[in-house]
């Protein structure tokens, strides 16, 4: 999970039916988008963000590393799966140099799993003083053991390295405009196979889980294959009378959350929520969610943290959408260089 200087970062996105990469050069204060591509998997190769069918995959990298012609083969990878587990903490002030052990020492108090099946990672949010003192404000995160093998078994296999994993939900922020880093707002990627959310305040991740609609269960109730699922419309459109109840499930799962935060902040509140992914360009959704959810709604811009674009085929209006995961993972990998 180290990070190693370089001047090119890889994103990698698996997802059902589809793996999805991107490639941002330039370093983290003038980053350019140099590739993005994708290829199309079975459905049963990979299930909520696990590798199921590790030849299966295997062959679409090796693919997806010759249409797209990216450069390097050790990537940031990013995980979303219904048994990852997040958690929001206030933790002991303690030095520096003892933080990450006394963290993991005491990690088994915030998980319902045994530690031995997880492989769990931190990030300070900030400071805070409580009855006891000083304390920090932290994000904690943990993923089974067993599937986070399976996925970096399965990059191995077929040459890769990965030198970075991250959670897919914390990667959103990246993408917000200036305007929103002074606010607490949703973000919320409708992927194939699963909705990874985060509530971002004043730009930093406070809150993030993954919820179990997807483009998958919409495509489930038209009795058609992703592939097939009809994307993309006028900006006015209205949610078909078939994707009404699936919006609605999306609507539910995003103010559930919602309230979950403010009633674990008390005074807190939400302004507005920003959507995307593959399932984010389902006709009419946004214009569904903002009458739902009554706030302002909008579609994510996966290009609001690069300097420039030069992918070929890049469009954020359409489906750039389905690559806000995955140059969230490329800028992620740029941390700390340039």
């Amino acid at each position: 999970m180290g990070l190693l200087g370089r001047s090119t970062s890889i994103g990698l996105e698996l997802d059902t039916g589809a793996i999805r990469v991107a490639a941002v050069s330039g370093g983290a204060r003038r980053p350019v988008l140099s590739t993005v591509g994708s290829v199309e998997i079975p459905e049963q190769a990979v299930v909520t963000g696990v590798v199921e069918e590790s030849e299966m995959v295997r062959g679409a990298l090796r693919e997806l590393w010759g249409q797209s012609r990216v450069g390097g083969r050790t990537v940031v990878l990013g995980m979303s799966t219904p048994g990852m587990l997040m958690r929001s903490t206030t933790f002991p002030r303690v030095p520096d140099d003892r933080l990450e052990q006394a963290v993991h020492l005491q990690a088994g108090d915030y998980f319902p799993i045994p530690m031995n099946q997880l492989v769990m990672d931190f990030a300070v949010l900030g400071e805070t003083e409580t009855e006891e003192g000083a304390a920090l404000n932290l994000l904690m995160v943990a993923a089974r053991r067993e599937q986070l093998h399976a996925n970096l078994d399965c990059l191995r296999d077929a040459g890769l390295s990965c030198d970075i994993i991250d959670a897919s939900p914390l990667v959103l922020a990246r993408h917000l405009p200036e305007s929103a880093r002074t606010e607490t707002v949703v973000v919320a990627d409708i992927a194939n196979g699963l909705t990874s959310l985060a509530v971002v305040d004043q730009g930093v991740p406070r809150f993030a889980r993954v919820l179990p609609v997807s483009l998958e269960s919409y495509a489930e109730t038209l009795s058609v294959s992703l592939a097939e699922v009809p994307l993309d419309a006028a900006a006015d459109a209205e949610v078909t009378a078939g994707a009404e109840s699936w919006a609605l499930r999306v609507a539910d799962e995003i103010s559930s959350s919602v309230n979950y935060f403010i009633g674990q902040n008390e005074g807190g509140s939400v302004d507005s929520v920003y959507v995307s992914g593959r399932g984010s360009r389902v006709p009419g959704l946004t214009r569904f969610l903002l009458e739902q959810l009554d706030m302002p709604v909008e579609q994510l811009n996966p290009a609001g943290g690069l300097h420039d674009t030069r992918a070929r085929g890049f469009d954020p209006e359409t489906g750039g959408a389905d690559y806000s995961v995955a140059i969230g993972l490329a800028l992620r990998g740029l941390e700390g260089v340039g």
